[in-house]
């Protein structure tokens, strides 16, 4: 029977920085994003503003730095109405109860550098050429039309049975789009808890069609 991970609240601890590790279904297997910047492999998050909750400030560091791009509308990603609508959708997400109480959502703690780290579904499958492509565009746009703090510069997505391997032994190079790569150190951290062990195991025994549906409900739904 799958049991859903401990959901830590809001009010139980205070973070200064959160993100997001994304995962979707993908021929009725489960992936999840990891994101490559300078610093190494990592989620995607960073430091929340002062007047943000959480699930706002980790919401708004995935929808930078994966530039919009999870928006269902075709016409608003890779800009910043792309953002701000993948922002909002992840918020609502992160906070939705029923998401939380069937185990699809829920929040991992790294106590050492006070950061929360959100896993949490998304309803597209995004091939790294298209993110890189993104990149380049935002790149060279006029400053004022550029989405900023978008750090990461490719994507890799990777198994349950390979994010087992890494949570097990987060010190192992991964082959990451062809190419040897170490995580970023606190993601070592935050991935070698056991509460991120125990949601990945759970999340390997659950009906895949039914986890789709429910994604692409809320993501759909929740469009503006």
């Amino acid at each position: 029977m799958f049991q859903p991970p401990i959901i830590y609240k809001s009010n139980v601890f205070k973070s200064n920085a959160a993100g997001v590790l994304p995962y979707t279904v993908y021929q009725n297997k489960i992936y999840f994003l990891l994101g490559k910047e300078n610093r190494g492999i990592s989620d995607f998050g960073g430091y929340k503003d002062h007047n943000e909750d959480d699930e706002q400030g980790a919401s708004r560091e995935f929808s930078e730095e994966t530039l919009g791009l999870f928006s269902e509308s075709d016409r608003i990603r890779g800009c910043n109405l792309g953002v701000k609508n993948t922002t909002d959708i992840m918020t609502k997400l992160l906070k939705d109860k029923a998401m939380k109480e069937s185990g699809y959502v829920t929040s991992i703690i790294n106590g050492k550098n006070q950061y929360r780290m959100f896993i949490a579904p998304v309803s597209r499958w995004l091939e790294n050429s298209d993110f890189e492509k993104m990149v380049k565009e935002n790149d060279e746009r006029p400053y004022h039309r550029r989405i900023h703090c978008a750090e990461k510069d490719s994507i890799c997505w990777l198994s349950i049975s390979d994010m087992l391997s890494l949570a097990n032994d987060p010190d192992v190079t991964i082959k990451f789009n062809e190419f040897p790569q170490t995580l970023f150190k606190n993601f070592r951290f935050t991935i070698s808890q056991p509460e991120f062990i125990t949601f990945l195991n759970n999340l390997s025994n659950i009906d895949t069609e039914p986890l789709q549906i429910s994604i692409d409900k809320f993501w759909k739904s929740n469009l503006e």
